[in-house]
């Protein structure tokens, strides 16, 4: 077994609400959905390129890449706590997550 298959079998056994994030329904633009766990924030922090720190009230999801089939990509859909949202961006962070920047969905 390999250390994806590894993680994602860890993952799976210790998926409570809560301790890693909430459960979430990502659906793709391109048709079909995974459940997933997520950690929703209604605002996002991020730094310009002098060093600035930004605050936007975007909301956004930090998400394990590994848990979604395919690739996040701008128009899929996340449903979270009854509400729908539309990813506008995706920001991959170079270890295995995405933090998904989110539009109320329509």
């Amino acid at each position: 077994m390999g250390w994806s298959a590894l993680r994602q079998a860890l993952r799976r056994t210790l998926k409570s609400p809560g301790a890693f994030g909430e459960p979430v329904t990502y659906r793709y633009a391109a048709g079909g959905e995974d459940e997933i766990l997520g950690i929703f924030r209604r605002t996002h922090t991020e730094a310009d390129a002098e060093g600035v720190l930004i605050m936007t009230t975007t909301p956004n999801i930090k998400v394990d890449l590994v848990d979604l089939s395919s690739d996040p990509a701008q128009g899929d859909e996340v449903v979270y706590g009854g509400a729908q949202f539309r990813v506008s961006a995706v920001e991959t962070d170079g270890n295995g997550g995405a933090t998904l920047l989110l539009v109320v969905g329509d």
